[in-house]
């Protein structure tokens, strides 16, 4: 036993490492500091309230089945881990896990472990890793089998699964190095989010309603595209987007986003790059191109610029001839798609030559 002395839940004088059986509606409260184990088999809800209080579910049988009222393990601030095989089982139409308020709380879903039901949050608005209140990492093995509505921050990583979406409508910081989304990432309510993917696979689209995003795509795989009425600051400059990007710019502000590498492919008879002004503003968007694959299994419809749209385009030997533009991009990419002004476009076109190939730096 180390110096925390390690506990396995109990209440009261029950002896240490035996399963726990209590009345049903009751709860199990972590509300003091230490490190605390739960190794058996719970049938109740669990709460975690104390800002150093950890509770790891772990083998031999860490298992938490919960109740038909509240979520199943809440954690109001302290932290909450899931190694090895550990089952968090959420009750009939319940949440599995349940973060809340204005003091830290961390989930942490690892090893071959297994949530079987929604994570949800209610976030504050800060969603750096550093200063972010609520902070859920999904990594190694993990699965999640339900929706994943958080807000703070979160990070996906190595081979972890959530079946379901990651859908929010409060403040998100996401980070995606590896693992699995099933569903959409929908990121919406008006709010500021953040997406810095290097790896892994959105099986369904990254985008949802209005919003404002930061975004870095440095890689990983996006199956249904970027699809969003909102604002889109940031760069992609690797990773392969499957199924066209279509910014409408739905909200005061507009988007200023630089595409310097990666792949991007449309729907049939889709547009492969759309980026449009819903909204009319004193505000431009930006649109600037110096690299990426454009196009060449399906190119769609090609480019689309509509609205207050400001399109720069970088490279070696680039001309618009016959609707089409062509020619090199800053990166040693070719490119030779279709390139649509739309009915409402009032905004800047510029050809820049520089040095091909050369460091994307658009």
């Amino acid at each position: 036993m180390d110096t925390f002395g390690k506990k396995t839940i109990a209440f009261a004088c029950a002896t240490v490492g035996a399963a726990v059986s209590t009345a049903a509606g009751a709860t199990v409260i972590y509300n003091s500091a230490g490190e605390f184990f739960i190794q058996t088999v719970v049938n109740d809800n669990v709460l975690i309230n104390h800002n150093q209080a950890v509770v790891t579910v772990a083998d031999p049988n860490g298992l938490v089945q919960g109740l038909l009222s509240g979520p199943t393990a809440r954690v109001q601030r302290g932290t909450l881990n899931l190694v090895a095989n550990a089952r968090i089982v959420a009750g009939q139409n319940q949440s599995a896990i349940y973060t809340h308020g204005l003091s830290r709380a961390d989930v942490r879903i690892g090893g071959s472990s297994a949530v079987h039901g929604a994570i949800r949050s209610e976030g504050h608005w800060l969603i750096d890793e550093a200063t972010a209140t609520q902070r859920l990492y999904l990594q190694d093995s993990a699965l999640v089998s339900g929706d994943i509505n958080h807000g703070g921050y979160l990070r996906l990583q190595d081979r972890a699964v959530v079946a379901g979406s990651i859908v929010n409508v409060m403040s998100l910081g996401i980070d995606i190095t590896g693992g699995f989304v099933g569903g959409s990432v929908s990121l919406g309510g008006l709010d500021f989010h953040t997406v810095n993917m290097s790896g892994g696979t959105i099986w369904g689209s990254l985008g949802g309603p209005s919003s404002y995003v930061d975004l870095d795509l440095s890689g990983g795989y996006i199956h249904r595209g970027l699809r969003s009425p909102g604002a889109y600051d940031g760069m992609i400059r690797g990773g392969y987007i499957d199924g066209g990007v279509a910014i409408t710019n739905g909200v005061q502000g507009g988007s200023h986003l630089s595409v310097r590498g990666g792949r991007i492919e449309a729907v049939a008879g889709d547009w492969l790059f759309a980026m449009t002004e819903e909204l009319p503003d004193a505000s431009a968007s930006t649109l600037k191109i110096c690299g990426g694959q454009f196009g060449y299994r399906e190119k769609g419809s090609g480019l689309l610029i509509d609205g207050k749209t400001d399109l720069h385009v970088y490279g070696s030997n680039l001309s618009v001839n016959a609707g089409r533009l062509q020619g090199m991009l800053q990166d040693g990419s070719s490119i030779d798609v279709a390139l649509t002004f739309g009915p409402n476009w009032i905004g800047a076109f510029t050809l820049n030559s520089v040095p091909t190939p050369s460091t994307p730096n658009c």
